[in-house]
């Protein structure tokens, strides 16, 4: 599985490179929200089954989480660059 999201008050930010001080309690927030999806969708033991990151080179704007399946399965990942790129 493979969900991805974006608050609102990150949609200028194109890329990690483009985070300031000013974006920590909208990224910690975005971080906990994409936990709490997790747990709800796998129960307490999300920690192993899910892995949440940015990709570290985006090929997608704007800067957007994605919460992914820890055995990457998901019609979306579809290369090697799709699993390196996190």
């Amino acid at each position: 599985r493979n969900y991805s999201t974006n608050p609102s008050c990150l949609m200028n930010v194109k890329s990690l490179n483009d985070l300031t001080k000013k974006h920590l309690d909208e990224l910690r927030e975005f971080h906990n929200l994409a936990r709490r999806i997790a747990a709800a969708i796998s129960g307490d033991a999300y920690q192993n089954s899910f892995k949440i990151g940015y990709h570290s080179i985006p090929s997608l704007h704007p800067l957007h989480l994605h919460i992914i399946s820890s055995d990457l399965d998901s019609p979306c990942v579809t290369t090697r660059k799709h699993i390196v790129s996190f």
